[in-house]
């Protein structure tokens, strides 16, 4: 039992039976996460096994404080007994509480999986070239499908991710009915994400994958990659444009905004629950070296995976706002070779 995401996630890779993750935010019992069938890997010459599924929940502070009666302490007095622990410090609480976790489901095995691809070619020269613009690629992806249906029904998953679908789809009819002519080229990827065999990872997919997708896309030198999700509404009034990858491509997109009169953030990524439930390697690790930049509304996540996440909270303007930053960027992308 741990007290964090943060603790979940450094646990995540340990082999273990189960894992609960106390949360003091309510809401967090009604996100939903598909669960992957990867089996346990095992260790050669070890007989261990790792990076198997670990069943996780999440429980609230009153149901953690039920398991630990008997024990002399409470969630409270562990968080402080928390802050007072030096560095590598471990202290074990037995419990009189059994805990018992079960995880049901079906395993579909060989499950088609569809990704949609769209390609827009550079002017710039493809046979024999050498230096051509064309041979450059700018990927712009992003997730198309939602996590499973629950017990309480279908939640609309309206700004995580049709948002991200939808500006995507605008970016392509703008470039298309503006008779703009890229010297790069453009492929544009709405992808699957859940599930783990089936699908590719929600926020590290392996573009290298796509590239297989018909003959001659394996000769591209992939200049950038552009990540959309829960671009249609957040609670704050700002576009986040991510500092993970390349801190000139993140300029680029802000100076864009910036021409649109629109108003953005710089944000670091956190840590994403998904990652507890799915392992993998990460995209840093899947050999694409290319940078990337991703694109949220500020607050995005307060909807994500919840019943909340509908239609009527999608605002016009912040889809309005990220599809003119979009769009800039890739006319600025799709020419220039100064950035």
């Amino acid at each position: 039992m741990v007290f964090s995401d943060w603790e979940a996630w450094t646990l995540s890779g340990i082999p273990a039976d189960g894992l609960i993750v106390v949360t003091d935010d309510p809401t967090d019992l009604q996100r939903r996460y598909t669960f992957s069938n990867r089996s346990n890997t095992y260790l050669t010459f070890t007989g261990k096994e790792r990076g198997g599924d670990i069943p996780a929940i999440w429980i609230t502070e009153e149901m953690a404080d039920r398991i630990l009666q008997g024990s002399e302490h409470s969630v409270e007095s562990i968080r402080k007994m928390a802050e007072e622990l030096s560095i590598e410090e471990v202290v074990q609480i037995p419990i009189q509480i059994g805990v018992q976790m079960n995880v049901e489901g079906t395993v579909e095995e060989r499950w088609p999986v569809k990704h949609v691809l769209g390609h827009i070619p550079g002017t710039s020269g493809m046979q024999g070239c050498q230096d051509c613009l064309g041979k450059n690629l700018i990927v712009v992806m992003t997730q198309y499908d939602s996590p499973p249906v629950g017990p309480e029904g279908i939640y609309q998953h309206a700004n995580d991710n049709a948002s991200g679908v939808a500006v995507m789809l605008e970016a392509i009819r703008i470039i298309q009915e503006t008779e703009y002519q890229p010297y790069k080229s453009f492929l544009f990827i709405a992808y699957s994400g859940e599930g783990l065999d089936g699908g590719e990872y929600v926020f590290n997919p392996d573009v290298k994958s796509f590239l297989q997708a018909k003959t001659g896309f394996a000769n591209f030198d992939i200049e950038a990659i552009i990540h959309l999700r829960g671009v249609g509404s957040g609670q704050g009034d700002r576009l986040e444009i991510s500092a993970g990858g390349s801190l000139r491509l993140t300029e680029l997109f802000e100076e864009a905004a910036q021409q649109m009169g629109v108003e953005t953030v710089r944000k670091d990524e956190g840590i994403d629950m998904n990652l507890i439930y799915n392992t993998g390697n990460s995209f840093l690790q899947s050999g694409v070296e290319a940078p990337d930049v991703r694109m949220f509304w500020e607050g995005w996540e307060d909807y994500s995976r919840m019943p909340t996440d509908t239609y009527q909270n999608i605002r016009v303007e912040n889809l309005s706002d990220t599809g003119k930053t979009l769009s800039m960027a890739l006319m600025i992308l799709g020419r220039e070779t100064q950035y």
